[in-house]
Order: C-alpha cells, then structure tokens, then sequence
C-alpha cells in the first residue's frame, strides 16, 4: 500500500517589491514521516513556512493538505485544519507559567464565549478538567512536568522549545511545522529534542515538516529532505543521497547563485560593459 500523501506543496511563489523569495518550491510529505526542508541563509524556508500556515498569502502556487486546498486560508483556519508550528523564537509570554502557556493551546474551547460560558458551566468545568490532564501528560512527554508552576521567563532556550512543541500537541495537529528547533539549544538538550520527535513520529501522533540548519540533527532525524536555494526546490531525497549532490554542494557554498551571472559574462561581446 502507497503512503498517503498528506501535504502537497507546488510551485510555490512569493515576492516582496523587487525581491523573489519563493520561486517554485515544491514537494510532498507523506502521514508518518519527518520531512526536511533546508537551504543556504535566505533560501526561502521559513517564508515557506509562513506560507503554508497562513501568515502570508503566496502569489502563485498550490497547497494541498489531505486533499483540501488551504492556500489563502488565515493562520486560526490553517490550525483547525490539523496543521501547527513553533517557531524559531519563542513568542510564549514570558510572565505566564508553563501551564498556564500551555491552556492558551486547545482550539474551540467553550469557555471562549462569554454567553456560552455562562450557560454551559457544567460543560466548561470538563472541558477545564480535561486540558488540564492533557497538559500533564504532555509536560510530562517533555519532561517538563516540575516545571509547571514556573515563569517562561526563567525557562533556557532549550526549555523555551520543548514547550511550544508540547503546546502545538495541545491542539492535537496531523502535521507540525518546526522552524529550527535545535537553534540556540544546548548541546545537552539536543538529543533530548531529537528523541522525542522521533518518538512522537514512531508513536503515530504527528507528521512533521522540520526547517533546521544543523546538518547532524537534518540526518538523524529526516526521512527524506528537499534543498531550497534563491526560493527554489533544486533537490530531494534521502539525506545522505540528497546532501552529497554537487549541486546542493555549490547552493551551500553560494556558487550556485553566482554561476548564471559568470556564464552571461562570458558570453558578452568585447568591449560591451555591464
């Protein structure tokens, strides 16, 4: 039996002004694995990220997920569709504690609703009780259950990650986009990240779409990779096949942008200036 295509992602494109900062990316992950997208700096992977989650609107270009298209869909509308993300920096507020971070995750609570929580106590008193397990358990998944009573202020940046994972499990997504989510980690909390998605993916509880630089971490963790370079998809595959191309080579040594400009030199008639 194939493995089901869970986001499809093509020819994607995006300018600001003068800039192309997505130029034709394009790729497909499937339900149960852990995709890479990587790139040289200024590749276009976190616009991409943006785009797929509704913070930017792609000039042209689909996105498919499960089937349904949510190009033009608003961030809120892309999460109760069953896709999440963390980001590079954390935007937890830093005066409220883990838990309380934590219960600002679950989507369509009831108690959002000034009339509905006033007639429905019963049902919001659950629905309470309900997080509140659910974040134990999950703080717990992370090895953050001690902390629970603590200010996010105090937390390293490690700590910072592991929370908003556990916080984008909260909303129970299919698929989780994480942006560099060993960046500025201690080494010694590396593995524990790294561990942990791996779990999360053998346990069947999420799909994951990971942007990092830290080509270590790209190999251990990654079924499968595509390399972006100037906004487009110029590689894909396993990491090990995908990393040793030549041209994946050049795109990190910056050659491959420069190489047309070289070629178009030379083809220039004498004496004609640029």
């Amino acid at each position: 039996m194939a493995p089901e295509t869970l986001l499809t992602v093509d020819s994607l494109h995006k300018r600001f002004g003068g800039v192309q900062a997505v130029a034709g990316a394009s790729f497909e992950v499937t339900r149960g694995e852990i995709y890479g997208l990587i790139g040289p700096n200024g590749s276009g992977k976190t616009t991409v990220f943006n785009l797929l989650t509704g913070f930017l609107s792609p000039d042209s270009g689909s996105i498919v997920f499960k089937d349904r298209s949510i190009r033009g869909l608003r961030p809120h509308e892309v999460a109760r569709a069953g896709i999440c993300r963390t980001f590079q920096a954390s935007l937890n507020p830093v005066e409220m504690t883990v838990m309380e971070n934590m219960l600002l995750a679950p989507q369509g609570q009831t108690g959002e609703g000034i009339l509905r929580a006033a007639w429905q106590r019963a049902r919001v008193r659950e629905e309470e009780k309900a997080n509140l397990e659910r974040a134990r358990e999950l703080l717990g998944l992370v090895r953050m259950e001690h902390m629970s009573d603590e200010l996010v202020r105090s937390l390293s940046g490690g700590q910072r990650k592991l929370l908003s994972l556990a916080q984008a499990l909260m909303a129970g997504p299919e698929l989780i986009l994480l942006d560099e989510p060993v960046a500025g980690v201690n080494p010694r909390l590396i593995d524990d990240i790294v561990d942990l998605v791996l779990r999360l993916r053998d346990e069947g509880r999420a799909t994951f779409l990971v942007v990092e630089h830290n080509m270590g971490v790209v190999r251990r963790l990654c079924d499968r990779i595509s390399v972006l370079d100037a906004g487009d998809t110029i590689a894909s595959g396993t990491p090990e096949e995908t990393l040793a191309r030549e041209d994946v080579l050049r795109a990190y040594l910056g050659a491959h942008r420069h190489e047309g400009r070289r070629r178009a030199a030379k083809a220039e008639p004498a004496g004609e200036e640029n």
